[in-house]
């Protein structure tokens, strides 16, 4: 398991049935992945950080959304 997938399988376990998370603790999140990323899925979270900066509250479905495409980005162990 890579890096990327033990921090996202971590956020999973953690958020639990927990449907809004702040931008504070996405934003914790997101820049875990950015030191662990490079190229396209840097980008992607440099994105997302971005976005955190004019937001309060992120759904369960939409960083699923993330994950899911940060996953095809990020080449497997």
């Amino acid at each position: 398991m890579t890096v990327i997938e033990t921090l996202l399988n971590d956020w999973r376990i953690g958020a639990g049935d927990q449907t809004l998370f702040s931008a504070s603790r996405v934003q914790d999140l997101l820049f875990e992945l950015w030191g662990e990323t490079e190229g396209p899925a840097r980008e992607l979270v440099q994105e997302w950080l971005t976005v955190t900066l004019h937001r309060e509250l992120f759904s369960t479905e939409e960083l699923e959304g993330l994950f899911g495409t940060l996953e095809a980005l990020v080449p497997t162990s």
